[in-house]
């Protein structure tokens, strides 16, 4: 009888995990509904895309306009820095 029991529980189980792997809806949405409206977007900064990248975005204007700032002001930098 615990054969025939074990047998039986494993079936089921089998059965259910097929009916999983074969679904073709979802039980729940993968993606959350897209809110337009600006406070529902700055409510959740934290761990978006922005909050993750926006120091090393403002670093790299930075470096951009200290070096654009050196070529403007010093005419032969370029000359210099040209086999570089």
């Amino acid at each position: 009888p615990e054969n025939i029991i074990e047998e039986a529980s494993t079936q089921n189980l089998l059965d259910d995990l097929l009916d999983e792997s074969v679904r073709t809806s979802s039980r729940r949405p993968i993606m959350m509904q897209f809110d337009p409206s600006s406070g529902w977007i700055w409510r959740r900064w934290k761990g978006t895309v922005f909050s993750e990248t926006w120091t090393s975005c403002v670093k790299n204007m930075a470096y951009a306009c200290i070096v654009a700032f050196i070529c403007k002001s010093i005419p032969n930098v370029k000359e210099s820095l040209n086999g570089f």
